[in-house]
């Protein structure tokens, strides 16, 4: 078994995949069936190792950034 092929012939699949899952959230968005809603997120080097090695500290390295979440109406 070639496996360079077959991992090709996969990677191809989901590229086509994606496209379309892409164009039929758009297509869903339009519809107005479907929304992108953006959420906040808390982004840290392992949460729990700093608030364990420095409780009063872990915040000064945390960043928050925001998501764009596909969702249904």
């Amino acid at each position: 078994m070639d496996y360079q092929i077959e991992i090709a012939k996969i990677e191809a699949k989901i590229k086509k995949l994606t496209k379309q899952r892409d164009a039929l959230r758009v297509e869903a968005v339009e519809a107005g069936v479907a929304q992108w809603v953006e959420t906040a997120r808390t982004y840290t080097p392992n949460l729990d190792w700093w608030k364990e090695q420095h409780p009063k500290t872990w915040q000064r390295y945390m960043r928050t950034g925001t998501a764009k979440n596909f969702t249904w109406l």
